[in-house]
């Protein structure tokens, strides 16, 4: 089985120092490489931003950029990174100083081999186990992905009990508000959309539900900016996708509500022109042709041809008992079916 060594870069202004580090390590069995040894801060950070690179021992003092600095800078750039500092006797004022940019040990002058090989296990053992928690929290954050993607799918098939799924597991403690977008299409110029608002106020996550349809979460963390981040959406007009958007909403117990909002905002793109529909402007639920070509519109959806057709003959009846133009629905319905093989069947047979 092939062990990943240590990647090792060794900094000081002092040949005999690199050199003497570079026997030292070579002399320690285990999983340790040099990466690179730089006579100066400057040089060593110049390869560590195009290199691997897991713990670099450097002097603390240097010309051109000092230990001090090169600890500042990888804790900024590459916080991943470990850093061991080279201090001699009269320089403890300079290693207390390199506490506050998270050096992980130190080593004085001159540096003994059992030292040094305690010390490299010791910072070896606290990476392994950074990456271990990082690795941990990334499969964590997948199970927590895949429930949150049931949770919506649940939802939008109304088959979920919205007291039975807990709703905090997918907003922050500081969310104000909320909406639900259901997204069907390509996401990509949705997601371009918000990462160019670049509104810290907003946060937006989103699953995919089914393919090529996904529900997508826009969380408030202030509200002050909502007016002008809808209005911006609404005159959205490129990219392949059709978006429907839910109410606002506070509770977050009507996160069932808002998924099945957005999902039939976004249905009104069969017999509607647009993009973008919004659960504000959907019709009222009266005796009207758009009312039935939403019910229709909903069986079409589940893809169960047996279901489809039983929907249809109810709504058959109550189309003719309440004498709704039955030649525009047929027509209207049957023009945004194309797509839909089992939907388009179902209405041929229907007619």
């Amino acid at each position: 089985m092939k062990v990943n060594k240590m990647r090792i870069v060794i900094v000081d202004d002092e040949r005999r120092i690199r050199e003497g580090l570079v026997r030292h390590i070579e002399k320690i069995e285990g999983e340790y490489q040099i990466a690179g040894v730089f006579s100066n801060g400057r040089e060593a950070l110049e390869y560590i931003a195009s290199h691997e690179v897991d713990i670099v021992i450097t002097d603390i003092k240097m010309p051109f950029m000092d230990g001090l600095e090169v600890s500042r800078v990888i804790r900024a750039k590459y916080p991943m990174i470990k850093v061991i500092i080279l201090s001699g006797y009269c320089e403890f004022e300079y290693a207390r100083r390199s506490m506050q940019y998270g050096v992980s040990d130190f080593l004085a002058k001159p540096v003994k081999l059992d030292t040094l090989k305690e010390t490299l296990e010791k910072v070896s053992h606290e990476l392994k186990m950074s990456r271990q928690a990082r690795e941990d929290q990334r499969e964590q954050e997948q199970l927590l992905d895949q429930y949150r993607g049931q949770i919506l799918r649940a939802y939008m098939n109304d088959t979920a009990n919205s007291v039975s799924a807990k709703s905090n597991q997918f907003f922050s403690k500081n969310m104000q508000a909320y909406r639900v977008l259901f997204l069907e299409g390509s996401p990509d110029t949705m997601l371009r959309f918000f990462e160019e608002a670049s509104c810290p106020e907003l946060f937006l996550q989103y699953y995919e539900v089914d393919q090529g349809k996904y529900c997508m979460l826009l969380e408030y963390r202030k509200l002050d900016e909502e007016e002008r981040i809808m209005q911006k959406l609404s005159l959205l007009n490129g990219g392949d996708f059709i978006l429907g958007i839910s109410k606002r909403k506070i509770e977050e117990q009507d996160l069932s509500q808002a998924c099945q909002e957005a999902l039939s905002a976004c249905r009104l793109s069969w017999y509607q022109e647009g993009k973008i529909f919004w659960a504000e402007k959907m019709p009222k639920r009266t005796g009207t042709v758009h009312v039935f070509a939403e019910q229709i519109i909903a069986s079409v959806f589940s893809g169960n041809e047996e279901a489809c057709r039983k929907e249809l003959e109810t709504l058959k009846r109550e189309v003719l008992e309440k004498h709704a133009d039955v030649l525009t629905l047929h027509s209207m319905l049957l023009e945004r079916s194309e797509e839909r093989r089992v939907g388009k069947e179902c209405l041929e047979w229907w007619w």
